[in-house]
């Protein structure tokens, strides 16, 4: 086990929690805020498959569950308030970068 691994393990959990967290909080709001089921579902799928990125040590599967989150984010960010967020995706994207970088070196 090396420190790149360590650090996935760190931000791949916080940042699938994160994920899930706004995805059950989409469950729960989806009718006030307009987004739909699947894009929660989505959301909360996306975040499982990253958080379990350490034990799978799959590229393929970090990849997916981050695509999942960010067409999620999409979704939810047009649905939500009309137009997209360019300074937070922007965010996600370097997150993701920085998850899949992190995968490339730990495993």
């Amino acid at each position: 086990m090396n420190i790149y691994f360590i650090i996935l393990t760190i931000i791949s959990i916080i940042y699938g929690v994160s994920s899930i967290l706004a995805g059950a909080l989409g469950t729960i709001n989806h009718k006030k805020s307009r987004i739909n089921i699947w894009s929660v579902v989505l959301m909360i799928i996306g975040g499982l498959i990253v958080i379990t990125a350490p034990i799978t040590k799959s590229i393929y599967l970090v990849l997916l569950g981050l695509a999942g989150i960010h067409v999620s984010a999409i979704s939810n960010g047009k649905k939500m308030h009309g137009k997209l967020n360019i300074g937070h995706h922007l965010i996600r994207l370097i997150i993701s970068i920085v998850i899949v970088t992190l995968c490339v070196l730990g495993f």
